[in-house]
């Protein structure tokens, strides 16, 4: 998530894209579901097992939109520009 943070930091248009706000989404609800059903079933209760087959998927689903929308939003020469700095 840091990494995320940071190249939506360096590099703007890569952060105000709708692709951004898709994976902003996605992942920060995904994520917190995931990790309680991975509790839950690290606990013994197998209760909440549905959450462990939806959204991981979804988790995978937006980091993969960060990474479409870095080879989308993000040029060499913005890094270029970065590295001169």
């Amino acid at each position: 998530m840091a990494i995320f943070g940071l190249i939506y930091i360096l590099f703007p248009k890569a952060g105000e894209s709708t692709l951004a706000k898709v994976h902003f989404w996605l992942y920060n609800i995904s994520f917190p579901l995931f990790m309680l059903g991975l509790s839950f079933l690290l606990l013994g209760d197998s209760s909440l097992m549905i959450l462990l087959r939806i959204f991981p998927n979804i988790l995978v689903l937006s980091v993969l939109l960060f990474v479409i929308n870095v080879f989308m939003n993000v040029r060499a020469d913005d890094v270029k520009k970065l590295l001169r700095q």
